[in-house]
């Protein structure tokens, strides 16, 4: 199994997990601590869900991401701006149904954070070609996109579905301008 199946497959367990967790703590919170108090038992339920999802999801990907400062800026950032489209959506909702806009403020706040991290996140095509620099020599790439097509058995990118020849593949590598088949082929 790659190192990238071994974290999709708790990424994909994470909402569910999440899930027990916000349940157990809020029943814990209703019957125990706040005597029954909804909007209390919600609001804690709520927090502690979501310090566990960022835990996690920070575990999850630490290593595949490059934490470069804007990165680390715009993550805290992000947890900010998800807590006020939290407390937004617990405003709106909260003037018709208090009890119900409490409720929806965890799942608000969770699933805001973890789509932005997601584009916060993501490579950039700088980061791309940097990474893939390292590996000019053995590793073959789309032009168009920067899709790694080594060991494939066609020339069309899997990625972007743009088709090359062989020889435009081959010219269009980066770092690749006078290489063992330019020589060979003189």
């Amino acid at each position: 199994m790659s190192r990238l199946l071994a974290r999709i497959m708790p990424a994909v367990f994470m909402l569910p997990v999440a899930t027990l967790v916000y349940i157990i703590v809020c029943a814990v919170l209703y019957e125990q601590v706040f005597r029954r108090r909804e909007e209390l038992s919600f609001l804690v339920s709520g927090l502690v869900t979501y310090a566990f999802v960022a835990g996690y999801w920070l575990l999850l990907w630490r290593r595949s991401v490059r934490w470069t400062r804007l990165r680390v800026l715009g993550s805290l950032g992000l947890a900010l701006g998800a807590l006020g489209a939290g407390a937004g959506v617990l405003w709106a909702v909260g003037l018709l149904d208090e009890e119900f806009g409490t409720f929806l403020l965890g799942p608000t706040v969770i699933f805001t954070w973890l789509l932005g991290t997601v584009f916060l996140w993501r490579e950039t095509a700088r980061e791309r070609a940097g990474r893939l620099e390292g590996r000019a020599g053995t590793a073959v790439v789309c032009p168009a996109c920067g899709y790694n097509l080594t060991g494939l058995g066609r020339t069309i990118c899997p990625e972007c579905g743009a088709s090359y020849t062989i020889d435009e593949l081959l010219a269009s590598q980066p770092g690749r301008e006078d290489t063992e088949f330019d020589r060979a082929a003189a």
